[in-house]
């Protein structure tokens, strides 16, 4: 039973103690290997050293009711007797120093199982501790990649954002060059236009006077024609005058 782990190892190894040292089992023991695994321990030996004691008694005491008178025992047996009794005197104290013995070594035995109890409940909290633990690292560790993949996601949005910025930046530079540009080139461009404007004015001015010249000169000359035309007819009218 030891070898093949069945029932309690500590327990089984003190029995086999006791029955190779052919010491008395207790009651306990014995229940437990009978209720356990249905062994019913007989211990036949101490059964038959009774017997031949008993046998060896009741033989003396028939010899010295036969030959001697009422109450007599020879010395001999009697010595014999009394280092008997004393020998069994001595071996039920060995008895009850053994089973005293045995009894500390049962309550040493239950507190080992008791310890071996709660060492095994320990391991048990442990590994139940042990895979919780596990369990919250894992966690953890799910819950620390996606914050870094979540930080890694921030730093590149960051940097297009810093990236953005710049070539705002970079365009808005531009515009206000172009702008500048483009300023100067109102200013000259208005400039031009208020000259263009002002030698218009003068071509116009110019054009209005030539303008005024063509009409006096115009005038002038449809005078000059009217005068003429007058001269003409006066003179054909003087002419025929004269003829007549």
């Amino acid at each position: 039973m030891i070898e093949t782990g069945k029932g309690d190892p500590g327990r089984l190894e003190h029995i086999t103690i006791m029955l190779k040292n052919e010491k008395t089992l207790y009651d306990s023991d014995k229940q437990y290997l009978k209720n356990n695994f249905g062994i019913v321990v007989i211990e036949k030996k101490k059964l038959e050293k009774q017997s031949t004691k008993s046998e060896k008694t009741i033989n003396l005491e028939e010899k010295t009711k036969g030959v001697m008178p009422k109450n007599w025992k020879p010395k001999n047996e009697n010595i014999e007797l009394e280092k008997i009794s004393k020998k069994l005197k001595k071996e039920k104290e060995k008895e009850n120093i053994q089973n005293e013995n045995s009894k500390e070594i049962d309550i040493e035995k239950t507190k080992l199982n008791e310890l071996i109890i709660q060492r095994k409940n320990n391991e048990e909290k442990l590994t139940q501790e042990r895979k919780l633990l596990e369990e919250k690292i894992k966690d953890e560790r799910s819950i620390i990649q996606k914050q870094a993949e979540i930080t890694e996601k921030v730093n590149l949005q960051k940097m297009e954002l810093i990236q953005v910025q710049n070539e705002r930046n970079s365009i808005l530079k531009n515009i206000e060059l172009q702008k500048g540009d483009i300023t100067k080139e109102l200013a000259i461009q208005k400039n031009q236009l208020i000259q263009a404007q002002k030698e218009q004015s003068k071509v116009e001015l110019q054009v209005n006077e030539e303008k005024r010249n063509l009409s006096k000169m115009v005038q002038e000359q449809k005078s000059r024609l009217v005068e003429q035309k007058r001269k003409r007819i006066y003179q054909k009218w003087y002419k025929n005058k004269n003829l007549d």
